[in-house]
């Protein structure tokens, strides 16, 4: 790796040899010689688990910091007679750096997904123990730099050049639930909601007497995310119909009656999350109009 970090800086000596293709073939002393073999052959490493989507995330992340200049050493290597026969010097690297990087993000996402999860769990603590979040603290603190891709993300084969980049990918270093996830993933789209902070607090108060004090990430999702999430969403239909009560508009906006632009930014995320739109400036105004009159 440390061999491969100088390869791809574009003022190294080990760069501008291996931009000269054959490194046997250098007028070099013997020393250099074993140098730039080794520069070479971690080169090559990191291409072909590219290729095999078996990448080190430290690698992966030099690369995609100097593409550019990786891009300029694999062209320049892939013209070497020894190399043209090796699949993994056939491929259009652009995309395949791209693939690689999707699914780099995708692990990327879902730790900061995991990270609220944990925040919102948090403030629940005191009363309930969620039996298997210390896991995914522990897994969020790990050094992943080492690791390879294919630890962290279900990663996908090279197919040629008709292999399109996926919208979505299987992330199994965390081992989450389809719902767990999905409740993760929600939680973090509206991670800045003070409303969804109040309906999660107000479902735990609610849920309290009928969930045991130690419960799992599922049972956590079923009870009160679950009871949160129909409260949340609930709100959010009776405000689109006009049918919500200034009760209700006083529990979610009360403490910011002041700050117009806070409360235009928590229904905008709302509606954004819930309805798939943009929010109607009508029911904004409405609201508005409300904390002025009162």
């Amino acid at each position: 790796s440390d061999n491969f970090g100088c390869v791809l800086n574009s003022s190294s000596a080990m760069h501008y040899f291996l931009l000269q293709g054959d490194c046997s073939k250098l007028d070099v002393s013997e020393k250099a010689r074993c140098l730039l073999k080794g520069a070479e052959d971690s080169f090559h490493l990191v291409v072909e688990h590219l290729y095999q989507g078996s990448v080190k995330v430290a690698d992966l992340h030099s690369l995609r910091s100097k593409e550019k200049e990786y891009t300029i050493l694999f062209q320049a290597q892939t013209k070497l007679q020894k190399h043209r026969n090796k699949r993994f010097f056939q491929v259009n690297v652009g995309k395949l750096v791209s693939k690689r990087g999707a699914e780099l993000d995708a692990f990327l996402n879902e730790k900061n997904y995991i990270g609220t999860l944990i925040n919102m769990t948090n403030q629940i603590r005191e009363t309930i123990t969620v039996t298997d979040i210390t896991y995914l603290e522990e897994r969020c603190k790990a050094n992943i730099q080492s690791m390879r891709l294919d630890e962290l993300v279900q990663t996908e084969p090279w197919i040629g050049e008709e292999s399109e980049i996926k919208s979505s990918h299987c992330v199994k270093y965390f081992n989450l639930s389809a719902d767990v996830k999905k409740m993760a993933m929600t939680m973090y789209k509206l991670r800045d909601s003070s409303v969804l902070q109040n309906c999660w607090l107000l479902a735990k108060k609610s849920r309290f007497e009928e969930i045991p004090l130690e419960i799992t990430l599922d049972d956590l999702c079923y009870t009160i995310w679950q009871s949160c999430w129909t409260d949340y969403t609930n709100l959010c239909e009776k405000t689109d119909q006009g049918t919500i009560t200034f009760q209700e508009i006083d529990r979610m906006f009360f403490t910011l009656r002041e700050q117009s632009d806070e409360i235009r930014k928590e229904l905008s995320s709302m509606f954004k999350v819930i309805k798939g739109n943009d929010l109607p400036e009508a029911k904004f105004d409405q609201i508005k109009q409300y904390f002025e009159l009162h």
